[in-house]
């Protein structure tokens, strides 16, 4: 029973700083400093979705910061991340 619940607990765990990193590294989300409002609630989902988009894009083997900058830098790289 206790091994089940600490095995339980390390992949809630795993799942969790798997996606801080990605949002981390990828999306430099501990850098922003938004905290008027619910700007830090909005930027934080809008970060999640953009990272579903980059996830979903499979057409470039590389990471999310990679995906990122190509986004940023081609329109028709983006178009292809935003799907049209």
């Amino acid at each position: 029973q206790f091994k089940r619940a600490c095995y339980a607990i390390r992949q809630h765990w795993s799942i969790e700083n798997n996606l801080h990193w990605k949002l981390d590294v990828g999306l430099n989300e501990d850098r922003c400093l938004a905290s008027r409002g619910h700007a830090a609630e909005n930027l934080s989902t809008l970060r999640k979705l953009v990272l579903k988009l980059f996830e979903n894009e499979t057409s470039m083997r590389h990471g999310i910061e990679m995906k990122r900058l190509r986004a940023a830098n081609s329109c028709r790289y983006l178009r292809k991340v935003l799907v049209f």
